[in-house]
């Protein structure tokens, strides 16, 4: 079993701190931003569409650079972001009516700043009834990804028989699948199609079933 992973946004860095160390207490690999450089820090690229789990829990300040805690949260759920909702919250020490009704539609967590530490504490004991920790995580990408939509052919471990997908992306390290075929995360595959891979041996990190009954897989080498 892995351990549950936090995300956290804030400029103030004693709040990042704060929050930081609070999460790790709590058993979690935290991520610590001071500020939101893209909707999505697992993806390098900023694909179209969210395609994998990147975290369990997530926790926003409002007023930050770049963009604030609103645009962040509505970018990432115009990616289809599949972060349960309730797993997300709001930190601010202000914010004006506009947007404070906003987040009310859009149904995440507020908390107003300051705030008792045991009112997240029960927030995140709520959240953690809902984490699956059997579910894999998306890695960070240290290489960018090239789109290729290239036709490729390969086989299970311990299978012979040919299969075939579409590589939608491709780095040195790893690649997307589109498969019509059920695969499994854990999953060994052998690729005979030539990419520029650092090896043709791969392992599925994740898989999410499309509404087209297609499968979408990422995998890295090994």
């Amino acid at each position: 079993m892995r351990k549950p992973r936090a995300i956290i946004f804030d400029d103030e860095v004693q709040i990042l701190n704060v929050l930081t160390d609070l999460l790790r207490y709590r058993g979690y690999d935290v991520l610590a931003l001071h500020e939101p450089a893209t909707a999505c820090p697992f993806d390098h690229q900023q694909t179209a569409q969210c395609l994998a789990l990147c975290a369990d829990v997530m926790i926003t300040d409002f007023l930050m650079p770049r963009m604030n805690g609103i645009e962040l949260l509505r970018q990432q759920s115009l990616r289809g972001c599949i972060m349960d909702k309730r797993n997300k919250a709001m930190i601010s020490g202000y914010m004006d009516t506009h947007h404070r009704e906003e987040l009310e539609q859009m149904n995440y967590t507020f908390f107003p700043k300051p705030f008792p530490i045991q009112h997240l504490n029960d927030w995140l004991a709520s959240c953690e009834k809902r984490i699956d920790l059997s579910l894999p995580l998306a890695s960070r990408r240290r290489e960018p990804r090239k789109q290729v939509n290239q036709q490729i052919t390969y086989v299970l471990k311990d299978s012979e028989a040919a299969l075939t997908a579409i590589a939608e992306n491709v780095s040195s390290a790893g690649l997307c699948l589109r498969l019509h075929n059920r695969i499994a995360a854990g999953d060994h595959v052998r690729i005979f199609t030539e990419l520029p891979l650092v090896s043709l041996n791969a392992s599925v990190r994740w898989v999410r079933k499309q509404k087209d009954d297609t499968y979408l897989a990422g995998l890295m080498c090994c």
